[in-house]
């Protein structure tokens, strides 16, 4: 999971996925692991939503979190000295708390603000001569920031994005961008945000470290520049039935003398509240498997299936919710349609924004209704 160059390294950087903490726990990681950490001149992480407070949430569709302020001492504790911010759930209690939350972490926090200026503003630092900047984005979730007062997380997709990043490439050597989007619970990169990762590139990022689908995806190099689709779950202590949920991925980036980057991909995974190493032939053969996912002939193909079989299981009934109907009967369809029709007779405003503007959902439940139409149209329906 190595790729070098005979060039002499001046820095290192290493990224870790989503941390969420929802109750006063210590977070221990593996010494072995804490010394390859404590080697690297930046140890970043995603921290996954505010920290807890009084406030109450918002409304908006799926869950709204809050985790425990232990988080902040563990984190720094074990060595981490800049976080991202730039996610889904970071406005889930609104500004005041993310007023709070930046308040209280002692480290740099990238990717949300009080306005689209203070969110996009680079933290650039000098590693071994080199001036190294890191920006963090994400997509048009609940927080985004789409008009430039609001408060809240950098969109990727604003019309201002990619001037942004020429920008702040023209004050540093090396810029590192940390994006939090995807869809959630696959192991396939949709086509689209390759694209849009590829496109960051040309205008002027160094490397992509995306983050939120919670388990890991491949990754890839374009014209030599890393993209890591989804480095998983670093610490995070819910719940969930999904393999890979507990494991995640450790992104290293070497920079060079000649500004050239080399990658080292690792793998841990958590115990309860431990961080261990994940490097059996399990984690070889599974991430061996997703960067060749990505580069196969049928990838695209296989992203289509997979989004009719995502909109049959999930993104169907998003949109009976989100109008309030139904689309096919039985005894628990009509159940539920009949306790709408009661509780919520208006439009669900929130779950139509969710469907249609984040643009994982948007685009995946495109491809599947055009592979459903070009079905259709086979069978002369």
């Amino acid at each position: 999971m190595i790729k070098m160059n005979n060039i002499p390294i001046i820095g290192s950087l290493i990224f870790v996925g989503d941390v969420f903490l929802n109750k006063g726990d210590t977070i221990h990681i593996d010494k072995e692991i804490l010394r390859y950490f404590h080697s690297c001149d930046i140890r970043s992480c995603n921290i996954e939503a505010p920290l807890e407070s009084d406030i109450p949430a918002v409304v908006k569709a799926g869950p709204t979190l809050q985790q425990s302020k232990v988080v902040v001492k563990e984190m720094e504790r074990n060595g981490f000295n800049l976080v991202c911010l730039a996610n889904n759930h970071i406005m889930d209690h609104g500004k005041e708390a993310l007023v709070s939350t930046l308040d209280t972490w002692h480290i740099p926090c990238i990717g949300a603000g009080m306005d689209w200026y203070q969110a996009t503003r680079p933290y650039i630092v000098e590693i071994g001569k080199m001036k190294v900047g890191f920006m963090a984005f994400g997509e048009a979730e609940f927080g985004a920031i789409i008009e430039d007062s609001d408060a809240g997380f950098a969109w990727v997709n604003h019309p201002d994005t990619n001037h942004i990043i020429r920008q702040a490439k023209k004050e540093c050597d090396i810029l590192i961008l940390q994006i939090h989007a995807g869809v959630e619970l696959v192991d396939l990169p949709l086509p689209e945000w390759r694209r849009r990762y590829k496109e960051l590139i040309d205008c002027g990022a160094d490397a992509i470290v995306a983050t939120h689908p919670h388990i890991p995806q491949g990754w890839e190099m374009y014209k030599g520049h890393p993209i890591f689709y989804s480095l998983g779950n670093f610490f995070f202590n819910t719940d969930h039935t999904h393999p890979f949920w507990n494991k995640g991925l450790v992104a290293l980036i070497n920079i060079h003398e000649d500004k050239s980057l080399s990658i080292e991909v690792k793998g841990v995974q958590r115990q309860g509240n431990t961080i261990q190493a994940w490097e059996d032939e399990e984690f070889h053969n599974h991430t061996n498997t997703l960067c060749h996912k990505i580069q196969e002939s049928d990838y695209e193909n296989n992203v289509n299936l997979m989004a009719v079989d995502l909109w049959n299981r999930v993104y169907r009934r998003h949109y009976e919710n989100g109008i309030n109907g139904v689309s096919s009967w039985n005894l628990v369809h009509l159940m539920k349609f009949v306790k709408r029709l009661f509780v919520r007779k208006a439009l669900d405003i929130p779950m139509l924004l969710h469907n249609t503007r984040i643009e994982s959902h948007h685009w995946i439940v495109v491809r599947a209704l055009n592979q459903i139409y070009k079905k259709q149209l086979n069978h002369g329906k």
